[in-house]
């Protein structure tokens, strides 16, 4: 496990960079934020630059040079260190050490003004000291124990313990020069109280206070040393409420100035203790299952940890979550560079470990980020980043203009001076940490001031007895467009034309079209295709007739209607549109004229009906060679609007007329009442000796509605024909839902 850097660097000269005189401006790799490897989970979805280094081993620590682009990474299963090149993202030199090194640390000893790189080796018991200036070994301290992690600061050395066994070995404080132990760190904790195998430890920023703390599975426990000077370290305390911490402890860090100490671990997100392990109630950043390890900015403002799952979070000191950034593997460790512009992260799992470099800084486009509708639209983009000062501009098609930072809120915006020109535009975000340039994002919208063209190659027919219909069609549009059919994508050529083949069910179908452009122009284009499916043919044995009525109804023969009979009563699937026939026996030549009068006559009964308006007025047919005569009405029947098409059929050679009645609720018209039209026009007079007798009445029309379901009804009064007598008024009666 890696082991908190804490410097107390001298006054020297430094070293000559490896590169130009940019720390962390190394050779970077654009992240496309819509790639597969962005799609994991994430906070913002931003452009950031990544670099991986593959080495593919277990690596087990990483150091960062204080004074030039350098990493140093451990290679516990070939016993060697990378010094890695942070400018140009690669292995600058490889250097063999001892078997399985496992921890590493920067510092200084008496035999150098330079900074030295410790390495801790678990697998044989020595500390090897590597020269930085030219990366050969300066010398070998033999120890008495297998080292798990160490930490350093001028001329001295804290080891802990590799200790597989569970002896209870505790800590060693060294001579950072030759090796020699000046103190074993004894907390007096026994075994049952503190775990000591593979403890790792940390020591705060003014060297005053070292932390331990146990690691695996068992729970989170820590020790606390102080010393001051030159004085032995003594043992002050732990944690104050121990198991309270959960378990599987990953990584430690105190926070930058005398405060609290940052804990990762396997069980929850990084939290926040007491240093000086007073009473409190931790503090915890966001809601991670777990966290790997944990780092943080020099200012000691912000922070970075990983859940372990691909992904780098960052949050503010205060808790408020930055980002979410992606990488390519699982992260068991990381840690900043000085300037806190990069990431050096190990990526991977067991002995498939890689290195990648990540920008700290993200630049999440805003607006407009695909299309604008606008011509001089707001052009805006926000920026996280770990690093605490910043300023952005903006180009706008390769020429810079007048931008706001607004660095409380990490945004950058601008307006065009002038009207773009339909079509692409190109936007750029710099971003600078003072003078040196350090991230930057490009995209690029399209103005579009125009919607959508959605056209048919041909309209479907209206009617259509068939069980589907081809639709061909196109729609253009000056950048991408979605096009769906009744919120169901619909997919184009790259012309722009489609073809579907839509299924008709019986009855009405309406289809409902919808373009829509990135710059939120929608065009639609509605169409409706009746399927006039009708059913098996319903004869009436005795009245004269057959027809079809429309698939699935529920059909009833000779149904009582107040003091009359419904020859056919059919009632659609909604149960309020109905279909019925009743005839009348009369005196009949056979015309058009006697079938449009008894059409009058039945409208003249229904003339005072609540909400009654002639629709369509009277209009001569012929139905199966019969003069007949069709119109269509409204009437209000409490608060439901119904409308009915009232057909009469004239057959002289029975001395009898049929009234054909389709009732529907109101704007159906083109749907169930073309649905019923078409069963109108299958009515067929049927050849028959047998003549039934009804009487002379009259036929009353009207409608009705009982209670929530609003089903409709059909009204059959008699009345006797008197030249002299006047008409009867309408008399609503008790009736029974068809």
């Amino acid at each position: 496990m890696i082991v908190i850097l804490t410097l107390v660097l001298p006054t020297t000269t430094p070293l000559s960079p490896l590169g130009a005189d940019v720390a962390d401006s190394f050779a970077r790799r654009p992240v496309d934020s819509t790639s597969p490897r962005s799609a994991l989970t994430r906070a913002v979805s931003g452009a950031f630059y990544s670099s991986l280094i593959p080495i593919g081993a277990d690596l087990s620590d990483v150091a960062i040079d204080p004074e030039r682009p350098l990493a140093y990474i451990a290679d516990r299963t070939n016993a060697r260190v990378f010094v890695v090149d942070l400018v140009n993202s690669s292995v600058l030199q490889t250097v063999s050490v001892g078997r399985e090194p496992i921890t590493l640390a920067i510092g200084y000893n008496s035999t150098s003004v330079r900074p030295v790189l410790y390495v801790g080796h678990a697998g044989e018991r020595s500390i090897i000291v590597l020269n930085l200036d030219d990366f050969t070994i300066e010398r070998v301290f033999t120890t008495s124990f297998f080292v798990r992690s160490l930490v350093t600061w001028w001329e001295r050395l804290i080891a802990t313990v590799h200790d597989p066994s569970g002896s209870g070995d505790f800590p060693y404080l060294l001579n950072g020069t030759d090796g020699g132990v000046l103190q074993r760190l004894d907390s007096g904790l026994s075994l049952t109280e503190f775990d000591y195998r593979d403890a790792i430890g940390a020591i705060n920023f003014d060297i005053s206070r070292f932390y331990l703390m146990n690691t695996g599975s068992q729970a989170v426990a820590i020790q606390l040393f102080f010393h001051f000077g030159d004085a032995a370290w003594s043992s002050t305390g732990r944690d104050p409420t121990p198991g309270s911490l959960g378990a599987d402890g990953r990584d430690l860090l105190p926070y930058c100035c005398p405060g609290p100490l940052l804990i990762a671990r396997g069980t929850g997100p990084v939290v926040a203790i007491d240093g000086n392990m007073a009473p409190g109630i931790p503090t915890t950043y966001g809601e991670l299952p777990a966290s790997t390890t944990v780092a943080m900015t020099l200012w000691g403002d912000r922070l970075a940890t990983s859940r372990g799952d691909g992904t780098i979070d960052t949050f503010e000191y205060v808790g408020t979550h930055i980002a979410t950034t992606p990488v390519s593997g699982a992260v068991e460790r990381l840690r900043l560079t000085p300037s806190a512009r990069q990431f050096v992260v190990i990526v991977g799992t067991g002995s498939n470990q890689n290195v990648e470099l990540v920008d700290t800084t993200q630049v999440v486009p805003l607006t407009p980020t695909r299309a604008s509708r606008e011509q001089r639209p707001e052009v805006t983009a926000r920026v996280l980043s770990l690093v605490g000062s910043l300023s952005a501009g903006l180009d706008l098609d390769g020429q810079p203009i007048p931008a706001d930072w607004r660095a409380s809120e990490g945004v950058v915006t601008a307006t065009p001076g002038a009207a773009l020109a339909e079509g692409p535009h190109t936007v750029r975000v710099r971003v600078y940490d003072g003078a040196a340039f350090i991230a930057s994002a490009e995209w690029t919208f399209v103005v579009d001031t125009i919607p959508p063209i959605l056209s048919l190659d041909q309209t479907p027919p209206s009617t259509l007895e068939a069980p589907e219909v081809t639709v061909t069609g196109t729609v253009r549009d000056a950048n991408s467009v979605i096009l769906t059919l009744g919120g169901q994508p619909v997919t184009t050529d790259s012309g722009g034309n489609f073809t579907l083949t839509l299924t008709l069910r019986p009855g009405t179908n309406d289809f409902v079209l919808m373009a829509l452009d990135d710059a939120g122009w929608g065009s639609t284009l509605a169409f409706r295709v009746l399927n006039p499916a009708l059913g098996d043919w319903f004869v009436h044995p005795v009245g004269h007739f057959q027809m079809r009525p429309p698939l699935g109804w529920s059909v009833q023969r000779d149904v009582p209607v107040g003091q009359g009979t419904a020859l056919l009563s059919a009632t659609g699937p909604d149960a309020t549109s109905t279909l019925t026939v009743v005839s009348e026996r009369r005196s009949l030549e056979g015309s058009a004229t006697q079938a449009s009068a008894i059409v009058q006559e039945a409208l003249d009964e229904l003339a005072s009906a609540p909400g009654f308006f002639i629709m369509q007025p009277t209009q001569d047919r012929t139905i199966d060679g019969h003069f007949a005569a069709r119109v269509l009405f409204r009437v209000q029947l409490g608060s439901v609007e119904v409308q009915q098409i009232l057909v009469v059929v004239v057959g002289p050679e029975y001395g009898t007329f049929w009234a054909l009645v389709a009732t529907f609720v109101a704007g159906e018209l083109e749907g169930m009442g073309s649905w019923m039209e078409a069963s109108i026009l299958s009515f067929d007079v049927t050849p028959s000796s047998n003549v039934d007798g009804f009487g002379t009445a009259a036929l009353l029309l009207g409608a009705g509605a009982a209670g929530a379901g609003g089903a409709v009804y059909l009204v059959l009064r008699r009345r006797r024909r008197a030249a002299a007598a006047k008409p009867a008024p309408i008399v609503e009666e008790p009736r029974t839902p068809l």
